[in-house]
Order: C-alpha cells, then structure tokens, then sequence
C-alpha cells in the first residue's frame, strides 16, 4: 500500500487505533489523515514516526495541495461539508484521483444538496465512488 486517505474523523470512515493496528502488519509510505481529538493524535503520531510514515492532517489549507504517488497517479483533496447540518463542523474532505486523463472522485459524506464541486467543474469524471446510503435522498436534480 503506498498511500491510505481518509475523509473525515467519523469512527465509520477513521480510527486511529485500527488504523495503528493496520501499520503494524503493512507498510505503507503516506497516510492522509482527518483532524482528530488531541490524545488520539498524542499517540498515532509518535507511531507514524517511528515507523517513518509521513502523514499530513486533511485540513481546508490543503484545497490545493496536490499529492504525487509514484507510477504517475496524483490526488487533489477538495475540503467540503459533511452531508448532515448536526457535523457541519467536522472536517470533511473528498479526493480527485487522477491517472493520466483518467480521474477518480471519491465523495464520502459529502452535503449534495450544497456542494457545486465548481473546483473540478472543468475536469471530466471517469468514475466516482459515493455513499451508496446518501443514493436514497437523491432529487433527479442532484444527478
């Protein structure tokens, strides 16, 4: 595994202790990590290091922050609003998956209803990976 991504902090989509768990039987070179609660990062960051994994929190700063994997793939985090008002203010973030002409969006919770993702408007999808339970809430406007 070269690089892990993560959304957001919601323990359906990040857990620093699985996540721990995982490093410890795999190796992998980057993870891309949501914020979290200060003790879990107290702990997940001495592990990272140690193991010599470079991670960066996925923050709003990052919109234009472009990662490089090798083989020629890069991945663009957008920062975007979780589908519910209630965690609005949790962190949330979606990823553009690019391989040559080819591009990958994974959108996990993102908020349909107020996302216009105007920042790839230009960029045409090949595929896109979404909550298969937010399909339920779709207006035929939103497809």
């Amino acid at each position: 595994m070269d690089t892990l991504l993560f959304t957001h902090g919601h323990p359906d989509h990040f857990s620093p202790e699985r996540l721990m768990q995982y490093l410890r039987y795999r190796t992998v070179r980057q993870v891309v990590l949501p914020v979290m609660e200060p003790q879990h990062w107290e702990i997940l960051q001495p592990f990272l290091e140690e193991r010599r994994i470079q991670w960066t929190l996925l923050t709003a700063r990052m919109q234009t922050a472009d990662f490089q994997i090798p083989g020629g793939t890069v991945i663009r985090p957008y920062f975007t609003r979780h589908i519910d008002k209630a965690f609005w203010n949790m962190p949330h973030g979606c990823y553009l998956i690019s391989f040559g002409e080819k591009h990958v969006l994974l959108t996990a919770d993102v908020d349909y209803t107020i996302e216009t993702f105007e920042q790839i408007s230009c960029v045409h999808i090949n595929a896109a990976f979404v909550n298969p339970l937010f399909s339920m809430h779709f207006e035929p406007e939103h497809f």
